[in-house]
């Protein structure tokens, strides 16, 4: 497929502008900056060195950051078929790649297979909407309704009474457990688990362990991105919750009764005990850890490995263990990196004291 400047700019037109040359170019396909193709679409990091290296490949179409068209002198000695300016161009990428180099179709069954493969497992009192893909080896529970044109992969299992919203995409070996509901345009990875019983025991006066019954599910808002390796529990009584537009990168873990907010980006290592409730906007660094029981506020950032133990009142940034302000956290990992040569010079120190007062004694 070849697009065009022009109809880039008629899409988004509030995101992109025209900066140089003709929006009559066009381009077969987007490229990456280290690999850059002919006839192709290239988004530019921010740096001179990746726009010098962009000027001057065979690109049709340049996307450039706003901060580097102020140096006019980068594009004095090549000039393009086409650069576009835009203020954001991770959001620029995002939406335009997905908007006219979608991947989507790739998933899709052929045309010359059928929508439900011979060795699905569907039992008569499920549900299944128009256009629906259930892939070789899946299975699909009693109750179950899977709304219209989504797709179920090979050998995912989705239990009874489980809900699914229309686009959405369950990727091969994902195990929904009963009455999930998922809500539309939500894509689970592979080998994520759904809805599974929280860790609950009892134990009585031998330490003997008896599971806690787990009557609540887990709901799943519209838009949530699931990666692969994630296990999220159901709630014990009530339900657990992933608030609508939230990301969730692959190998974390979210206990139950969780109540995560909306157009949150956890990324990969999370680890959330059971009864924690989060905010909407908020945002994890990679490994970071939350308590059980503990409520974090809405639009909160964490760097890496953070482990929040007590309730954050107050937006803003934190890191550490336990979170402190950020910059207060920077700070104090600076100072980690002296303390070696900090104790060698309280030693000379202590060194010397003992030797004075031995002197004078």
């Amino acid at each position: 497929m070849r697009v065009s400047a022009q109809q880039i700019l008629d899409q988004f037109p509030q995101l992109l502008k025209l900066f140089k040359g003709t929006p009559e170019a066009s381009a077969t396909q987007p490229s990456s900056i280290d690999n850059i193709q002919p006839e192709s679409l290239v988004f530019v990091p921010p740096s001179p060195e990746s726009l010098e290296k962009a000027l001057q490949s065979q690109a049709q179409i340049l996307v450039v950051p706003s901060s580097l068209t102020q140096k006019k002198e980068l594009f004095s000695n090549h000039t393009p078929p086409c650069i576009l300016t835009t203020p954001n161009s991770y959001l620029a990428m995002a939406l335009v790649n997905h908007h006219f180099f979608p991947i989507e179709p790739l998933r899709r069954t052929p045309a010359d297979e059928p929508l439900i493969h011979p060795s699905a497992h569907i039992h008569p009192s499920a549900t299944i909407g128009k256009g629906v893909s259930i892939r070789a080896g899946a299975t699909v529970g009693p109750n179950v309704i899977i709304e219209n044109h989504c797709i179920i992969g090979e050998n995912a299992v989705i239990d009874s009474g489980a809900y699914i919203g229309h686009d959405t995409h369950i990727h091969p070996l994902v195990f929904v457990a009963h009455h999930v509901r998922i809500g539309a345009h939500c894509e689970v990875h592979p080998h994520s688990t759904l809805g599974t019983e929280g860790y609950g025991y009892a134990q009585d006066s031998q330490r003997n362990s008896f599971r806690i019954p787990h009557y609540g599910t887990l709901i799943i808002e519209d838009h949530v991105h699931i990666g692969a390796g994630v296990h999220i529990d159901r709630g014990t009584f009530e339900n657990s919750r992933i608030g609508a537009g939230t990301k969730i990168d692959n190998h974390c873990h979210i206990g139950h009764n969780n109540q995560i907010g909306k157009n949150c980006l956890i990324t990969a290592g999370f680890i959330s005990a059971g009864s924690a409730k989060i905010g909407n906007h908020c945002i994890f660094g990679g490994r970071c850890s939350v308590n059980g029981h503990i409520s974090i506020t809405d639009n909160c950032i964490f760097a890496p490995l953070s482990a929040i133990t007590n309730n954050i009142t107050k937006p803003g940034k934190y890191g550490g263990y336990p979170v402190i302000d950020f910059n207060e956290h920077r700070k104090s990992l600076v100072l980690v990196n002296h303390l070696p040569q900090m104790k060698k010079t309280l030693n000379k120190i202590k060194s010397w004291i003992a030797k004075k007062e031995g002197e004078r004694l």
